[in-house]
C-alpha cells in the first residue's frame, strides 16, 4: 500500500478545511507554536473571523487539527494491514505495524510526527493539543496491547513496543538519513516471537 501524500494538498473547499489544510503545510516547516494567525489566514485564504467561528482560538485548531491527522494516520495502518497482515493473525498485524513505520520514515517528504512534534513545542500539559496527542500514543499502546492479548502475552510488552515505536519515531527526525525503523521492526518481532514463546510454555508444578 503506497502511503498518501503527508500533507493535506487542497487549498480549496470550506473555510475550516482550508484552515486546517493551511496548518498542515505550514508545520512541515515551522514550529505550530510559531505559526502566527495573519499567516494562517493568508495561507488558507479566509477571514479571521473563520478562525472564530469554526474553531474559537488557534489552540482549538491545532487540537481539531492532530485530531483530524490521527484520524488519517490510523486509517494509512489499518489499510496497510489489510494488505500486508491479511489473515488478522496478531503477530502479523504488529509486523505490519512496524513496516508501515519503515515505509512512513523513509518518505522523502517525511517531516515529522506531529504528535509528538507538538508535545515536544507545546509545555502545558493540559493544552487541547496535548492532550490530543498523547491521545494518539495511547490509541497505538491500545493496538499492541490488544493483538499482544490475543497472543496471551502480558500487557506490559505493549508499553515496551510503544517506546520502541515512539522512539524509532523521535530517531528519525534528530538523524535524517537514517533507518532506525529497520531495525526496530527486527526487535520488535523478536520480543513479540520470545514472549509468544514464554506464553504458550506450560507450567509445571
Amino acid at each position: 500500500m503506497a502511503i498518501p501524500r503527508t500533507t493535506a494538498a487542497s487549498t480549496s473547499g470550506p473555510p475550516r478545511a482550508r484552515l486546517l489544510g493551511a496548518l498542515d503545510r505550514l508545520s512541515q516547516n515551522h514550529s505550530v507554536i510559531d505559526i502566527g494567525i495573519n499567516a494562517l489566514l493568508t495561507e488558507a485564504g479566509v477571514a479571521k473571523a473563520s478562525l472564530y467561528t469554526h474553531f474559537g482560538s488557534k489552540d482549538e485548531l491545532i487540537a481539531a487539527w492532530l485530531d483530524e491527522r490521527q484520524g488519517r494516520w490510523f486509517g494509512w495502518l489499518y489499510a496497510h494491514l489489510e494488505t500486508h497482515a491479511p489473515s488478522r493473525e496478531p503477530a502479523q498485524e504488529i509486523d505490519a505495524a512496524f513496516g508501515f513505520l519503515e515505509a512512513w520514515l523513509d518518505r522523502p517528504d517525511f517531516a515529522g510526527c506531529p504528535f509528538i512534534s507538538v508535545q515536544l513545542q507545546i509545555k502545558d500539559p493540559e493544552h487541547p493539543a496535548v492532550r490530543k496527542a498523547r491521545a494518539y500514543a495511547e490509541r497505538l499502546h491500545e493496538f499492541f496491547r490488544s493483538r499482544l492479548a490475543e497472543l496471551g502475552v502480558r500487557s506490559s510488552l505493549a508499553t515496551t513496543l510503544l517506546e520502541l515505536y515512539l522512539g524509532t519515531i523521535v530517531a528519525r527526525q534528530l538523524a535524517r538519513g537514517t533507518r532506525p525503523a529497520r531495525s526496530a521492526r527486527r526487535s520488535a518481532s523478536e520480543l513479540v516471537r520470545r514472549a509468544t514463546r514464554r506464553a504458550r510454555r506450560p507450567t509445571t508444578g
